[in-house]
């Protein structure tokens, strides 16, 4: 049962050519894609590249207040040393004064101990 498929039996499959034209023409044609790949590719970064920096220029341009006055509050607090103020939601400020003493942090005033036990004994 050796049957020949009539639709197949007069086409020939034959392997492209391997001539010297053949094959100089199949090397410029993946050179010239290649440099179109590379072209579009850069293209695509460069246009990322000019994206990504009017984003950010943008970004600057919309928070220069808020940047400004947090710097006018970052000079004003340095000014006094020990002070410190937060604003709430609710607006209210908060403010207060660090108070260090050295004696606040001895071991014997973590302790709570009594006056009399404070000193070693001899």
């Amino acid at each position: 049962m050796n049957h020949r498929n009539p639709h197949f039996s007069g086409i020939r499959l034959a392997a492209p050519g391997s001539g010297i034209f053949v094959r100089l023409l199949t090397i410029a044609s993946a050179a010239t894609l290649l440099a179109i790949g590379l072209m579009f590719s850069l293209l695509a970064l460069a246009l990322l590249l000019v994206g990504g920096l009017l984003g950010f220029a943008f970004l600057q341009w919309k928070t220069r207040h808020l940047r400004r006055q947090w710097n006018e509050g970052l000079r004003a607090s340095a000014a006094q040393p020990g002070k410190w103020s937060t604003d709430d939601a609710a607006g209210r400020v908060i403010e207060g004064e660090v108070i260090d003493n050295a004696e606040q942090h001895s071991p014997a005033s973590a302790l709570r101990l009594p006056a009399c036990c404070d000193s070693p004994r001899r």
